[in-house]
């Protein structure tokens, strides 16, 4: 049986998403969404889907978007802007990528600390993904396996956005999809 998974993104981002997220679970259709560790409303949105237990909860692993890490910022300082926040954008972040100016050990701290601190709230976790789905970037992707593993998650959102995120974005995600079916166990799942 088929079951229709309808998530809101950017919780704990600002106030009024998480008052809007949990507007659409009470009185719409919003089945789940996804929490921003670093984001300013992470503590209010934390007390609101304590109160709303039927909504799933994702983890949003944030790399971007002028959010402020959960690490310190001398320790993550590669993904960080002079003014100590991720990049806006994932194209920013992307040509950090590729001029050699991250440094995974920093990336896999921030991924491991934004997950502990979600975890460490008690909330039941659903799935994991990433804010403009930057966690299904090739080199992003198997630490984000890495970690929600070890917490024990067991569900990654894998975006299809064929109505032109990026063109080559497309392509992207079908070999990112097609690699984590062929590199996936028994006990981890898939959502589309």
């Amino acid at each position: 049986m088929s079951k229709l998974i309808v998530n809101a993104d950017d919780f704990g981002l600002h106030s009024a998403v998480n008052a809007g997220i949990i507007d659409g679970h009470r009185r719409g259709i919003i089945t789940s969404t996804s929490l921003m560790a670093g984001g300013e409303a992470f503590t209010e949105a934390v007390s609101m889907a304590k109160q709303n237990p039927k909504l799933g909860i994702g983890i949003h692993i944030t790399l971007v978007g002028g959010v402020k890490p959960v690490c310190d910022s001398s320790e993550v300082s590669s993904l960080l802007t002079p003014e100590g926040v991720f990049p806006e954008n994932y194209v920013e972040f992307i040509k950090r990528i590729y001029s050699g100016k991250i440094n995974y050990s920093e990336l896999r701290k921030e991924i491991h600390g934004q997950i502990a601190q979600i975890m460490d709230t008690g909330l039941r976790v659903t799935h994991i993904d990433g804010h403009q789905h930057l966690h299904v970037l090739p080199t992003v992707l198997p630490i984000v396996i890495e970690q929600a593993k070890s917490f024990g998650i067991h569900a990654i959102r894998i975006p299809d956005e064929s109505t032109g995120f990026i063109p080559q974005f497309d392509f992207l995600v079908k070999l990112v999809y097609q690699r984590l079916r062929l590199m996936r166990d028994q006990s981890y799942e898939i959502i589309v």
